[in-house]
Order: structure tokens, then C-alpha cells, then sequence
């Protein structure tokens, strides 16, 4: 009958769309799968390196393509265990070359790899990038020197650490009231590096401080004030001071 023959129609039909979906449902996997093996680049710039070929078997993280952006530039270094601690990637890193002494290039520190002992001394890898001057072109190989801005501070009091005396828990400054007279003044220190420190109290704009001089026969003292530092505070004397230095 006509009824019957609608109703097997409408059967039909029903099992078509869901053979449909179903189909809907294998086309969307494949193309899911087909979008997580395609490998989209960060940037442009240059392959020069493909670690697999066809077939090989990969690991989550494990690199298998190196793209070079020629327009930046990578600067390995290795810092000690003390330093490593004082350092975040995204620091502020000032490049300079031994090639080309009188170029300073700005860059950033984009990686703290994982410390490597050799001889029970602990390095650790860092990697800062900076940009491609315009003036030259950086190749492989190059020996650079690093000056890391760990800390910037603006607007603050300053003297050198030669006029800190006293006590670790209790530092003092010998203050003139006078041309022949001083006074000892407590203090409370911040911030430091290797040749200026904070004086965050104690102190007024304007005092004039003693230093204490560098003994010439204390052969500890003198070798304790020329140990170089692997980076710097990003603060020293009004104009620009001295940043630290590492290879």
C-alpha cells in the first residue's frame, strides 16, 4: 500500500542521514588528524636542518626541524650555579664582541637550559637572542661578552662599598660633619652591585662620605675587589657606570 511503501521511504532515508553523520563524524577525525601533523613555523626564515626522514617515529618535544630567522641572531653562554639564580629569561641582556669592541647590540634572554657539571664545577646554558645589526652581518663562531640587567632601580642614593663599615647585621657609614670631623651613621643597604650599593636610610643627598682605602699589603683584600662578576645590576653613577661583565 501507499502507506507502507512511505513508511519504508522514511527508513531509508533516517539510515542515509546517519550513514551521513557517520561519514561527517570519519571526515572530521581525519581532518583533525591531518591539522596535528602539519607543522606551522613561528616566523619565517631559512631550514637548515631536518634531523628525520619519511617514517621515522618522533617523541613529544623532540626537535626535528631547525628554522633559522635571519633576522636575529642566538648568543650561547654558560653561567655558574651562584649567578644562574639571579637570572629570568626575559632579562635584558647588552652583547658585546670581542671582534668589534666598540659595538654594544641589545638583546634578551630567551633560555636557561639545565646545568651541566664537568670536574664538580655546575655551568648552566643560557641562550639570548638580539637582532641582526644593519651595519654587519653576525656569522657562527663569533666570542661575545654578556652584561645581564638583573635589577633596575631609578632615583635612589648611592655610594661605593668602599664607605660601608661595621657589621653585616649592622652596616655603618662614617659621615663628615666637618673637614676633621666624621660621625658613624647606621644605615640600611639595598640593592648592590660590584662597585656601588643602595642606601635606602641613614643617609641624606648631599653628605659627604669616607671611603675606606684598600689595604696594598692585604693581598686577600685586593684580589677579593678585582673578582669579576658574570653580570650586572643595571645601576652604577649618575651618567652611566661600569655595567659587569662575563664571558
Amino acid at each position: 500500500t501507499l502507506e507502507e511503501l512511505y513508511k519504508k521511504d522514511e527508513d531509508e532515508i533516517s539510515l542515509a542521514r546517519s550513514e551521513i553523520n557517520q561519514a561527517q563524524a570519519v571526515l572530521n577525525d581525519a581532518l583533525n588528524d591531518l591539522g596535528q601533523s602539519r607543522i606551522v613555523a613561528p616566523n619565517s626564515g631559512e631550514i637548515t636542518l631536518i634531523s628525520i626522514e619519511e617514517g621515522d617515529s618522533v617523541q613529544r618535544g623532540e626537535p626535528i626541524i631547525t628554522l633559522v630567522d635571519e633576522n636575529y641572531a642566538i648568543v650561547r653562554a654558560n653561567f655558574d650555579e651562584i649567578d644562574i639564580m639571579a637570572l629570568t629569561v626575559g632579562d635584558e641582556v647588552l652583547v658585546s664582541l670581542d671582534s668589534m669592541p666598540n659595538q654594544n647590540l641589545a638583546g634578551e634572554l630567551v633560555e636557561i637550559g639545565d646545568g651541566v657539571s664537568t670536574q664538580g664545577i655546575t655551568k648552566f646554558p643560557v641562550e639570548v637572542e638580539i637582532e641582526q645589526p644593519g651595519t654587519f652581518e653576525l656569522i657562527e663562531g663569533l666570542s661575545a661578552n654578556l652584561s645581564v640587567s638583573t635589577l633596575m632601580v631609578h632615583n635612589v642614593l648611592m655610594v661605593p662599598n668602599q664607605a660601608i663599615l661595621g657589621t653585616f647585621m649592622n652596616p655603618t657609614v662614617d659621615v663628615f660633619i666637618d673637614d676633621e670631623n666624621f660621625e658613624s651613621v647606621s644605615v640600611i643597604l639595598g640593592p648592590s652591585d660590584e662597585f656601588w650599593v643602595v642606601i635606602e636610610s641613614g643617609l641624606q643627598l648631599g653628605d659627604k662620605v669616607m671611603m675606606k682605602a684598600v689595604s696594598e699589603t692585604d693581598p686577600f683584600e685586593r684580589l677579593m675587589g678585582r673578582i669579576p662578576r658574570s653580570f650586572g645590576s643595571g645601576f652604577g653613577p649618575p651618567g652611566g657606570g661600569p655595567p659587569g661583565g662575563g664571558r
